[in-house]
């Protein structure tokens, strides 16, 4: 199951969306300072009751994971070339 998930630059979640695998894209926004991420679950680590109505686990989901952020984004210089 792939979710969009809301963490800071350490990959430590703030909260969650889940989406239907089939449903349009979702028009949410994350908090100022925080980056939003698809990322595909681990199974059974959320189960269909949990999103229906069970917060147990999404909380624990919220608690024991983060996002691996193996790189930053940073703004660099382009490289001007020349065509002669």
């Amino acid at each position: 199951m792939k979710v969009l998930v809301f963490h800071d630059t350490r990959g430590n979640l703030s909260g969650l969306v889940v989406r239907p695998t089939n449903g349009p894209p979702g028009g949410v926004v994350p908090a100022p300072g925080d980056l939003m991420t698809e990322v595909e679950l681990p199974d059974g680590t959320l189960k269909v009751t949990d999103v229906d109505g069970g917060a147990e686990g999404v909380v624990e989901l919220l608690r024991d994971f983060r996002v691996e952020v193996k790189s930053e984004s940073r703004l660099v210089r382009k490289h001007s070339e020349t065509t002669e």
